[in-house]
C-alpha cells in the first residue's frame, strides 16, 4: 500500500513542475512523505530545483541520487554564487575547539607516526602545530581564510586533494 502511495506521487511530481508548497500539497493529498517522494523523484525528472548547498556539495548531491553529468545547470540569483561557496568551504570554531582537536591530533600522530612518516600529513600536523603555538590566546581572535592559513604555516604547496584522498584510503 505505501508502496503504491509512494508511486502515484512519483508519477504526479513527473508530470507537472512543483515547488516546495506544491509538493508538500500533493504529499498529502497522495498520504505520502513528500520529502521522501520527491528524494524518489529526482532519478526520473527533467527539471530538479535545488539550493546552493546542496547543488555545491558532491557529497550532497550523492546522498540524493543527482548527478550533474550531461546535464544543465541554470543557477538563478548568482549574485549570491560567491558568498555561498565561502560559506560551503567555512568553518567558525573557537580557540578551546582548536586546542582540543589539536591535541587529539597529535595523539593520533604519536600512535601512528610510522605510517605518517614522510608524508604530506606529517608535515600538516607540524605546521599546524607551529602555528596554534604562535597563537597563545583566545584574545588573539581573528577570521583566517585559507590561503592565510596556508601561507602562515607554510604549507601553500601541499596538495590538499591528494593528503585528503591519502586520509581516506588509509583510514586514518
Amino acid at each position: 500500500m505505501q508502496h503504491t502511495l509512494m508511486l502515484d506521487f512519483k508519477d504526479a511530481t513527473w508530470s507537472a513542475i512543483m515547488d516546495n508548497e506544491e509538493l508538500a500539497k500533493e504529499g498529502r493529498r497522495r498520504c505520502t512523505c513528500p520529502y521522501y517522494g520527491a528524494r524518489a523523484s529526482i532519478n526520473g525528472a527533467q527539471v530538479v530545483a535545488l539550493p546552493y548547498n546542496t547543488l555545491l556539495s558532491r557529497s550532497a548531491r550523492q546522498a540524493m541520487g543527482i548527478s550533474l553529468t550531461g546535464n544543465v545547470v541554470i543557477i538563478n540569483e548568482a549574485h549570491n554564487l560567491v558568498d555561498t561557496i565561502l560559506a560551503i568551504h567555512s568553518i567558525a570554531l573557537g580557540w578551546c575547539t582548536v586546542r582540543a582537536l589539536l591535541e587529539m591530533v597529535l595523539i593520533c600522530f604519536t600512535s601512528y607516526w610510522r605510517r605518517l612518516k614522510g608524508s604530506n600529513v606529517t608535515y600538516i600536523l607540524k605546521s599546524l602545530n607551529k602555528f596554534m603555538q604562535s597563537t597563545t590566546t583566545d584574545s588573539n581572535t581573528r577570521v583566517v581564510s585559507v590561503n592565510e592559513f596556508l601561507t602562515l604555516t607554510h604549507a601553500g604547496h601541499i596538495n590538499v586533494y591528494k593528503t585528503d584522498r591519502y586520509l581516506r584510503e588509509s583510514k586514518l
